[in-house]
Protein backbone atom coordinates (compact mmCIF):
# COMPACT_ATOMS: atom_id res chain seq x y z
CA UNK A 1 0.00 0.00 0.00
CA UNK A 2 2.78 2.16 0.55
CA UNK A 3 3.24 1.69 -3.23
CA UNK A 4 0.19 2.94 -4.68
CA UNK A 5 0.12 5.40 -1.59
CA UNK A 6 2.79 7.11 -0.69
CA UNK A 7 1.44 9.03 2.02
CA UNK A 8 -0.39 7.73 4.10
CA UNK A 9 -4.15 8.55 4.89
CA UNK A 10 -5.24 9.84 8.14
CA UNK A 11 -8.41 8.77 10.40
CA UNK A 12 -9.08 11.71 13.40
CA UNK A 13 -11.00 10.65 15.69
CA UNK A 14 -13.68 12.65 17.42
CA UNK A 15 -12.83 13.06 21.29
CA UNK A 16 -14.40 14.91 24.48
CA UNK A 17 -18.01 13.17 24.88
CA UNK A 18 -17.32 9.72 26.56
CA UNK A 19 -15.75 8.03 22.78
CA UNK A 20 -14.14 5.05 23.10
CA UNK A 21 -10.30 5.93 23.08
CA UNK A 22 -7.48 5.25 20.55
CA UNK A 23 -4.73 4.65 22.76
CA UNK A 24 -6.69 2.33 25.92
CA UNK A 25 -5.70 -1.18 26.22
CA UNK A 26 -9.01 -1.81 28.33
CA UNK A 27 -10.60 -4.99 27.30
CA UNK A 28 -14.05 -3.90 27.10
CA UNK A 29 -14.52 -0.24 26.05
CA UNK A 30 -10.81 0.63 24.28
CA UNK A 31 -10.21 0.81 20.54
CA UNK A 32 -6.39 -0.21 20.63
CA UNK A 33 -6.75 -3.10 18.42
CA UNK A 34 -8.98 -0.79 15.85
CA UNK A 35 -6.05 1.86 15.86
CA UNK A 36 -3.89 -0.93 15.13
CA UNK A 37 -5.97 -2.64 12.57
CA UNK A 38 -5.95 1.36 10.51
CA UNK A 39 -2.23 1.81 11.02
CA UNK A 40 -1.54 -1.80 8.98
CA UNK A 41 -3.46 -0.24 6.31
CA UNK A 42 -1.22 2.10 5.75
CA UNK A 43 -3.80 4.78 8.11
CA UNK A 44 -2.23 7.13 10.48
CA UNK A 45 -4.64 7.04 13.52
CA UNK A 46 -5.21 11.20 15.39
CA UNK A 47 -7.35 12.49 18.08
CA UNK A 48 -9.61 15.40 17.26
CA UNK A 49 -11.24 18.05 19.47
CA UNK A 50 -13.99 20.37 18.02
CA UNK A 51 -13.96 22.98 20.62
CA UNK A 52 -13.08 26.52 20.16
CA UNK A 53 -12.02 27.46 16.61
CA UNK A 54 -10.72 23.89 15.99
CA UNK A 55 -12.21 22.36 12.38
CA UNK A 56 -11.98 19.15 10.90
CA UNK A 57 -8.52 19.03 9.38
CA UNK A 58 -7.87 19.28 5.44
CA UNK A 59 -5.65 16.21 5.62
CA UNK A 60 -8.65 14.15 7.50
CA UNK A 61 -9.38 11.51 5.29
CA UNK A 62 -11.56 9.72 7.59
CA UNK A 63 -13.71 11.33 10.95
CA UNK A 64 -14.54 8.25 13.48
CA UNK A 65 -16.75 9.15 16.15
CA UNK A 66 -17.02 5.89 17.90
CA UNK A 67 -19.58 5.70 20.68
CA UNK A 68 -20.23 9.76 22.04
CA UNK A 69 -21.97 8.89 25.80
CA UNK A 70 -22.82 12.71 25.93
CA UNK A 71 -24.34 15.14 24.17
CA UNK A 72 -22.45 16.50 21.61
CA UNK A 73 -22.32 20.68 21.60
CA UNK A 74 -24.32 22.33 18.44
CA UNK A 75 -20.96 24.16 17.22
CA UNK A 76 -19.30 20.60 16.78
CA UNK A 77 -22.12 18.85 15.20
CA UNK A 78 -22.50 21.63 12.63
CA UNK A 79 -18.55 21.59 11.92
CA UNK A 80 -19.29 17.43 11.50
CA UNK A 81 -21.89 18.32 9.02
CA UNK A 82 -20.07 20.96 7.22
CA UNK A 83 -17.18 18.63 7.02
CA UNK A 84 -19.40 16.01 5.31
CA UNK A 85 -21.45 18.70 3.20
CA UNK A 86 -17.58 18.91 1.56
CA UNK A 87 -17.42 15.81 0.37
CA UNK A 88 -15.88 14.03 3.96
CA UNK A 89 -16.02 10.60 4.91
CA UNK A 90 -17.36 9.51 8.23
CA UNK A 91 -18.22 6.27 10.59
CA UNK A 92 -20.16 6.92 13.00
CA UNK A 93 -20.70 3.91 15.19
CA UNK A 94 -23.34 4.26 18.17
CA UNK A 95 -24.10 2.00 21.55
CA UNK A 96 -26.76 1.32 24.16
CA UNK A 97 -24.30 3.16 26.67
CA UNK A 98 -25.90 7.06 25.64
CA UNK A 99 -29.64 6.05 25.78
CA UNK A 100 -29.73 6.91 29.70
CA UNK A 101 -28.66 10.27 28.82
CA UNK A 102 -30.73 11.20 25.35
CA UNK A 103 -29.19 11.58 22.66
CA UNK A 104 -25.69 12.86 21.27
CA UNK A 105 -27.01 14.96 18.46
CA UNK A 106 -25.22 13.38 15.75
CA UNK A 107 -28.38 11.31 15.33
CA UNK A 108 -30.15 14.62 14.11
CA UNK A 109 -27.08 15.29 11.84
CA UNK A 110 -27.10 11.72 10.50
CA UNK A 111 -31.17 12.25 9.44
CA UNK A 112 -30.09 15.10 6.92
CA UNK A 113 -28.02 12.30 5.25
CA UNK A 114 -31.57 10.10 5.16
CA UNK A 115 -30.36 7.80 8.24
CA UNK A 116 -32.32 6.83 11.29
CA UNK A 117 -30.34 5.97 14.16
CA UNK A 118 -33.23 4.79 16.50
CA UNK A 119 -33.70 5.09 20.37
CA UNK A 120 -34.33 1.21 20.67
CA UNK A 121 -32.05 -1.72 20.90
CA UNK A 122 -32.67 -4.94 18.70
CA UNK A 123 -32.83 -8.31 20.88
CA UNK A 124 -32.86 -11.60 18.37
CA UNK A 125 -33.63 -14.83 20.95
CA UNK A 126 -32.94 -16.94 17.85
CA UNK A 127 -29.42 -15.70 17.13
CA UNK A 128 -28.03 -14.96 20.75
CA UNK A 129 -25.28 -16.43 23.00
CA UNK A 130 -26.20 -14.57 26.40
CA UNK A 131 -29.22 -12.70 25.13
CA UNK A 132 -27.58 -9.55 25.25
CA UNK A 133 -26.01 -9.75 22.19
CA UNK A 134 -26.94 -10.29 18.61
CA UNK A 135 -25.09 -12.83 15.79
CA UNK A 136 -25.54 -11.18 12.69
CA UNK A 137 -25.62 -13.07 9.22
CA UNK A 138 -27.66 -11.36 6.79
CA UNK A 139 -26.14 -8.92 4.48
CA UNK A 140 -27.07 -7.04 1.41
CA UNK A 141 -25.11 -7.01 -1.34
CA UNK A 142 -22.59 -3.42 -0.51
CA UNK A 143 -19.37 -3.63 -1.45
CA UNK A 144 -18.31 -3.91 2.25
CA UNK A 145 -20.31 -6.59 3.48
CA UNK A 146 -20.78 -8.76 0.01
CA UNK A 147 -17.36 -10.69 1.29
CA UNK A 148 -19.30 -11.77 4.39
CA UNK A 149 -21.22 -14.17 3.09
CA UNK A 150 -21.39 -17.48 5.19
CA UNK A 151 -19.39 -15.73 7.95
CA UNK A 152 -21.21 -13.25 10.75
CA UNK A 153 -20.82 -9.76 12.95
CA UNK A 154 -21.33 -10.08 16.60
CA UNK A 155 -22.80 -6.99 17.87
CA UNK A 156 -23.67 -6.10 21.51
CA UNK A 157 -27.12 -4.43 22.19
CA UNK A 158 -27.04 -2.97 18.98
CA UNK A 159 -29.59 0.21 18.22
CA UNK A 160 -31.72 -0.17 15.04
CA UNK A 161 -29.99 1.98 12.48
CA UNK A 162 -31.97 2.12 9.29
CA UNK A 163 -32.96 3.91 5.85
CA UNK A 164 -34.67 6.91 6.82
CA UNK A 165 -38.44 6.90 5.62
CA UNK A 166 -40.34 9.59 3.77
CA UNK A 167 -41.53 11.26 1.07
CA UNK A 168 -39.27 10.42 -2.34
CA UNK A 169 -35.97 11.03 -1.88
CA UNK A 170 -34.45 13.22 -4.51
CA UNK A 171 -31.94 11.70 -6.50
CA UNK A 172 -28.75 13.73 -5.65
CA UNK A 173 -29.44 13.43 -2.54
CA UNK A 174 -27.69 11.42 0.01
CA UNK A 175 -28.52 7.58 -0.97
CA UNK A 176 -28.97 4.83 1.57
CA UNK A 177 -28.50 1.23 1.79
CA UNK A 178 -29.31 -0.89 4.60
CA UNK A 179 -26.27 -3.21 4.74
CA UNK A 180 -26.43 -5.62 7.83
CA UNK A 181 -30.14 -7.10 9.63
CA UNK A 182 -30.90 -9.10 12.44
CA UNK A 183 -33.22 -12.53 12.28
CA UNK A 184 -36.27 -12.41 10.78
CA UNK A 185 -37.90 -12.54 14.37
CA UNK A 186 -36.30 -9.75 16.23
CA UNK A 187 -37.71 -7.43 18.73
CA UNK A 188 -37.27 -3.91 19.01
CA UNK A 189 -37.64 -3.02 22.92
CA UNK A 190 -39.83 -0.33 23.54
CA UNK A 191 -42.03 -1.00 20.84
CA UNK A 192 -44.67 -3.28 22.30
CA UNK A 193 -47.20 -4.94 20.74
CA UNK A 194 -44.29 -5.09 17.46
CA UNK A 195 -44.73 -8.06 15.23
CA UNK A 196 -40.99 -9.67 15.09
CA UNK A 197 -39.39 -8.81 11.96
CA UNK A 198 -35.89 -8.27 11.03
CA UNK A 199 -34.26 -4.95 11.56
CA UNK A 200 -31.70 -2.63 9.82
CA UNK A 201 -28.40 -2.55 11.90
CA UNK A 202 -25.98 -0.64 9.80
CA UNK A 203 -26.05 1.51 6.64
CA UNK A 204 -23.93 3.05 4.03
CA UNK A 205 -24.23 6.49 2.88
CA UNK A 206 -23.52 7.53 -0.27
CA UNK A 207 -23.63 10.85 -2.08
CA UNK A 208 -21.95 12.36 -5.15
CA UNK A 209 -20.90 15.37 -6.42
CA UNK A 210 -23.46 18.21 -7.47
CA UNK A 211 -23.61 18.90 -10.98
CA UNK A 212 -21.48 22.17 -11.52
CA UNK A 213 -20.83 22.19 -7.66
CA UNK A 214 -17.28 21.81 -6.62
CA UNK A 215 -16.50 19.55 -3.44
CA UNK A 216 -12.93 20.40 -1.27
CA UNK A 217 -12.97 16.53 -0.22
CA UNK A 218 -14.58 14.86 -3.09
CA UNK A 219 -18.03 12.39 -2.72
CA UNK A 220 -19.28 12.10 1.00
CA UNK A 221 -19.26 8.68 2.65
CA UNK A 222 -21.08 7.64 5.73
CA UNK A 223 -21.19 4.24 7.49
CA UNK A 224 -23.07 4.20 10.35
CA UNK A 225 -23.67 0.99 12.45
CA UNK A 226 -25.91 0.52 15.84
CA UNK A 227 -22.99 -0.91 17.68
CA UNK A 228 -19.46 0.65 19.14
CA UNK A 229 -18.50 -1.88 21.36
CA UNK A 230 -18.24 -4.81 18.94
CA UNK A 231 -14.86 -3.07 17.41
CA UNK A 232 -13.81 -2.62 21.03
CA UNK A 233 -10.46 -4.82 21.99
CA UNK A 234 -12.19 -8.04 23.59
CA UNK A 235 -15.02 -8.02 20.62
CA UNK A 236 -13.00 -7.14 17.68
CA UNK A 237 -11.78 -10.50 17.31
CA UNK A 238 -15.18 -12.30 17.42
CA UNK A 239 -16.47 -13.36 14.04
CA UNK A 240 -16.00 -11.41 11.91
CA UNK A 241 -16.08 -8.25 13.26
CA UNK A 242 -12.50 -7.00 12.42
CA UNK A 243 -12.73 -7.84 8.69
CA UNK A 244 -15.92 -6.20 8.65
CA UNK A 245 -14.36 -2.70 10.37
CA UNK A 246 -11.58 -3.50 7.38
CA UNK A 247 -14.21 -3.67 4.92
CA UNK A 248 -15.66 -0.41 5.99
CA UNK A 249 -12.49 1.89 6.51
CA UNK A 250 -11.48 0.74 2.86
CA UNK A 251 -14.82 1.19 1.13
CA UNK A 252 -15.02 4.60 2.69
CA UNK A 253 -11.06 5.69 2.02
CA UNK A 254 -12.39 4.53 -1.51
CA UNK A 255 -9.86 1.40 -1.72
CA UNK A 256 -11.45 -0.64 -3.90
CA UNK A 257 -8.66 -3.17 -4.58
CA UNK A 258 -8.55 -3.50 -0.73
CA UNK A 259 -12.05 -5.16 -1.14
CA UNK A 260 -11.44 -8.03 -3.42
CA UNK A 261 -9.76 -9.68 -0.33
CA UNK A 262 -8.85 -9.54 2.89
CA UNK A 263 -6.08 -6.54 3.97
CA UNK A 264 -3.10 -6.83 6.17
CA UNK A 265 -4.35 -9.21 9.02
CA UNK A 266 -1.97 -10.60 12.30
CA UNK A 267 -3.65 -13.86 13.35
CA UNK A 268 -3.07 -14.15 16.78
CA UNK A 269 -6.15 -16.37 17.93
CA UNK A 270 -9.95 -17.01 16.19
CA UNK A 271 -12.88 -17.03 18.46
CA UNK A 272 -15.93 -19.03 16.66
CA UNK A 273 -19.83 -16.55 17.92
CA UNK A 274 -22.10 -19.44 18.40
CA UNK A 275 -25.73 -19.70 19.60
CA UNK A 276 -26.84 -22.36 22.30
CA UNK A 277 -28.56 -24.29 18.79
CA UNK A 278 -25.43 -24.07 16.84
CA UNK A 279 -23.46 -25.25 19.81
CA UNK A 280 -25.62 -28.01 20.58
CA UNK A 281 -25.74 -29.31 16.87
CA UNK A 282 -22.09 -28.99 16.62
CA UNK A 283 -21.53 -31.24 19.48
CA UNK A 284 -24.14 -33.56 18.56
CA UNK A 285 -21.78 -33.55 15.66
CA UNK A 286 -18.47 -34.31 16.93
CA UNK A 287 -19.68 -36.52 19.94
CA UNK A 288 -22.41 -38.31 18.46
CA UNK A 289 -22.03 -38.70 14.32
CA UNK A 290 -18.30 -38.66 13.60
CA UNK A 291 -17.60 -41.26 16.20
CA UNK A 292 -20.35 -42.86 14.99
CA UNK A 293 -19.43 -43.10 11.62
CA UNK A 294 -15.95 -43.67 12.58
CA UNK A 295 -17.45 -47.40 14.30
CA UNK A 296 -19.76 -48.25 11.29
CA UNK A 297 -16.85 -47.56 8.71
CA UNK A 298 -15.03 -50.16 11.25
CA UNK A 299 -17.19 -52.42 11.24
CA UNK A 300 -17.69 -52.63 7.75
CA UNK A 301 -14.11 -53.09 7.45
CA UNK A 302 -13.99 -56.18 9.76
CA UNK A 303 -17.16 -57.80 8.11
CA UNK A 304 -15.33 -57.74 4.56
CA UNK A 305 -12.07 -59.35 6.12
CA UNK A 306 -14.57 -61.78 8.06
CA UNK A 307 -15.83 -62.68 4.48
Amino acid sequence: MAITNPKPLKAYFLRGHGEHEVDSGDKSVGYLKFASLLQQNYVQVEKLSLLGTNLVPMDCNLLVVAGPATAIPEFELEKIDQYLEQGGRMLALFNVLSLSKGETGLERVLAKWNVQVATNVVKDAEHTMSGTDVIVSRFSKHPIVEPLVQMSLHLILPRMVAKKQGPAIPADSAQVEEIAFSGPRSELTGAPGRAPQSYPLAVAVEKGAIKNVITERGTSRIVVVGDSIFLANHQIDSAANRDFAGYAVNWLLDRPHLLEGLGPRPITEYRLAMTPSQLARTQWLLLGVMPGAVLLAGCVVWFRRRR
